[in-house]
């Protein structure tokens, strides 16, 4: 929280935080206001800061880019978590989303996912993937009866899930197979 710069602000506006990581009791301030992330563009655009633009980047942004920099730039096999995140991140069209089932690779992509694009990661807030068992291969069909282009990504247990095969053989049968029958497995580290 300290190098989040959380103990110094005036308000603290919380948007998309999920209690199973993070509770507003967690926050520790005084006056927090959560704010739906739809609404956020509303919120900026009428926003008026007296003391100006922040500063620059709080120092935890410094901490997390010496951890993770390195390991974006980490060529060697298997392929790293925040490399593979970074790759990901590349790979998406325009208007698209990745979504990762937890477990180590939505552990990776959570953390260290570029997000310059908002909307284009989901991980949902869960320890394993058994227990968002076929997060990804759902959330990429809704997706692409949206017409969006997606990005689903698993890991072993995932693929292998039997509600993984449940949503696949749902989207054969409504012919919306083409945008989801290619659900990645993560493996390694």
């Amino acid at each position: 929280m300290e190098l989040g710069g959380v103990p110094d602000a005036d308000v603290v506006i919380v948007s998309g935080l999920d209690p199973v990581e993070l509770s507003m009791a967690d926050l520790g301030h005084p006056v927090i206001q959560e704010v739906h992330p739809g609404q956020l563009g509303a919120l900026c655009g009428r926003w008026d800061s007296p003391g100006g633009e922040p500063a620059g980047r709080p120092a935890l942004y410094q901490v997390i880019s010496e951890v993770v920099r390195p390991l974006y730039e980490d060529a060697g096999a298997p392929l790293s978590g925040p490399r593979a995140a970074l790759h990901l991140s590349g790979a998406l069209p325009e208007g698209g989303m990745a979504v990762v089932d937890p477990g180590l690779a939505g552990f990776w992509a959570a953390r260290t996912f570029p997000t310059s694009i908002p909307n284009s990661l989901c991980v949902p807030a869960a320890q394993s993937t058994t227990e968002a068992a076929g997060f990804a291969a759902a959330a990429a069909l809704v997706c692409r009866m949206e017409d969006r282009p997606v990005l689903a990504v698993t890991d072993d247990a995932g693929f292998d899930a039997p509600e993984t095969a449940a949503v696949l053989a749902f989207a054969e049968s409504t012919g919306a197979s083409s945008g989801v029958a290619g659900v990645a497995r993560r493996t390694g580290r």
